[in-house]
């Protein structure tokens, strides 16, 4: 495949690759950016349009466009080489059966294992409970078939005896997430028991895992399990629903992020299809390169409760980070999106319509939740918002927003920038230093000088995260 590998490159340019995952400036002979890979606050990533490389110095990951590609949408060569030849008209020849053959057979796996838990659901007796959680969810039928939602019976291996029928063994089953190997007993069991199942999917729309929710209401364990990491799901770079979003998020200029599932579920149901669902503790920088492949506007909305809002702020620190216009919704209605489109979906709809720049939103919540008179109510508010603020890559709308701030707090602009400097001075590493006079004490007062010396470094610390 030489020659298609060739083609491609000379009919593709890195930099026009790279940035449709990566948001990058011109540095020199070079183009730089934030890696996609790990997690920073100053540029490591670097791309070079002579070189046709990549390398990031942080994490010290580095390649072409195809191990770029490859790693980012989480492919193997043979699908990044597919991908890349329909983006430059190169027709790519049909892999061999034995290359594709293991990635294949998990596939076949979760697709057939998808279709038993939807059937179940729509037909089994055992699924009473799950179709009357999907009832009082308001899920048509037709919702369900289109998103292959389906119900896992309480049993251990039903599963597993549903696949061996048609020739896949238990460790496969295994290796494609679905079934688990018990190393005291030496055997296979289902993963999923007595638990309602959605398949997860990549940008292409094909099944690389499943979450399930329990229904019943003395279940053990989690409400919600998930896929293991496997060959084909890598919880870091899936986002629920993109697939089936991504027309309208062009199409609307907007991608409207949601906490929950079902959430998204029954936005698509109602009509407003760009929606996706990220678990908040999983909202990493490879869903954000996902999410900017299709639009640059970002709208969050997130539950109202304490871990809501933590996952939020880590969503809104990443998307400025790579440059997202992002926005927060307030819901005018019920607790989660899915209340509130079940109240009526003209409601979600006015409310992703009436989203406000994320810091005026914030500011307006802090001014809310502390008394702005008080001086530790403005040391709160100044916390919250300068800990979103700094992430804004517009010095122009930052000196904005510091200004609005101050005037909100009735104190100067320049001691909102002192707190935005005292915030930097841990994310840069840096620590007081020790001098000599500090070390070089007599021996008959070292003791004495060691107990001061640790006392100041605690106060030096703190007073450097305040």
């Amino acid at each position: 495949m030489s020659r298609e590998v060739d083609e491609i490159k000379q009919r593709l340019d890195i930099v026009d690759v790279v940035q449709q995952y990566v948001a990058l400036k011109k540095s020199g002979a070079n183009h730089k950016g934030l890696c996609p890979f790990h997690r920073e606050n100053s540029p490591s990533f670097m791309v070079s349009q002579t070189k046709q490389i990549w390398h990031c110095f942080g994490c010290n990951e580095g390649g072409d466009m195809f191990s770029f590609v490859q790693k980012v949408e989480g492919l193997d060569f043979y699908e990044t080489l597919k991908l890349l030849g329909d983006r430059a008209g190169v027709k790519i020849e049909k892999i061999s059966p034995q290359v594709a053959d293991k990635k294949q057979k998990l596939r076949e796996i979760l697709e057939l294992s998808a279709k038993f838990f939807n059937k179940i659901l729509l037909e089994h007796p055992q699924s009473d409970p799950a179709r009357s959680y999907v009832k009082e969810r308001a899920l048509s039928e037709e919702t369900i078939r289109h998103f292959l939602i389906g119900y896992a019976p309480d049993t251990w291996d039903v599963l597993l005896t549903f696949l061996k029928e048609r020739g896949f063994s238990a460790a496969d089953a295994a290796q494609a997430g679905v079934a688990v190997y018990n190393e005291e007993r030496k055997s296979y069991y289902d993963r999923f028991r007595g638990r309602l199942t959605i398949p997860l999917r990549d940008t292409n729309g094909r099944i690389v895992g499943f979450t399930a929710r329990a229904i019943a209401k003395d279940f053990v364990g989690g409400k919600y399990i998930n896929t293991p990491q496997t060959e084909l799901y890598d919880k870091s770079s899936v986002v629920f629903a993109l697939s089936e979003a991504k027309q309208a998020i062009k199409d609307q200029s907007c991608v409207v992020v949601v906490e929950g599932n079902m959430d998204a579920i029954s936005s698509h149901q109602a009509g407003i299809k760009n929606v996706v669902a990220v678990s908040g503790t999983a909202f990493t920088e490879l869903q954000i390169a996902q999410l900017k492949r299709f639009t640059d506007t970002l709208v969050f909305s997130f539950d109202a409760d304490a871990a809501g809002m933590m996952a939020a702020r880590r969503g809104i620190e990443l998307a400025l980070k790579a440059g997202m216009n992002v926005k927060v919704l307030s819901l005018p209605y019920g607790k989660d999106p899915d209340e509130c489109i079940r109240k009526d979906p003209q409601l979600w709809k006015d409310a992703i319509g009436a989203a406000q720049p994320v810091m005026d939103a914030l500011i307006q919540r802090a001014l809310k939740q502390h008394d702005q008179r008080a001086p530790d109510g403005k040391k709160k508010i100044a916390a919250e918002v300068l800990a979103i603020l700094r992430y804004l890559p517009n010095p122009v709308e930052k000196d904005h927003y510091v200004r609005l701030l101050a005037d909100d707090l009735q104190i100067s602009a320049s001691a909102l920038y002192d707190v935005l400097k005292s915030q930097d001075a841990p994310a840069t590493g840096s620590r007081p230093v020790k001098t000599e006079a500090a070390v070089a004490v007599p021996a008959a007062n070292k003791q004495a000088k060691q107990v001061i010396s640790a006392e100041e470094g605690a106060l030096s610390d703190l007073l450097a995260l305040l």
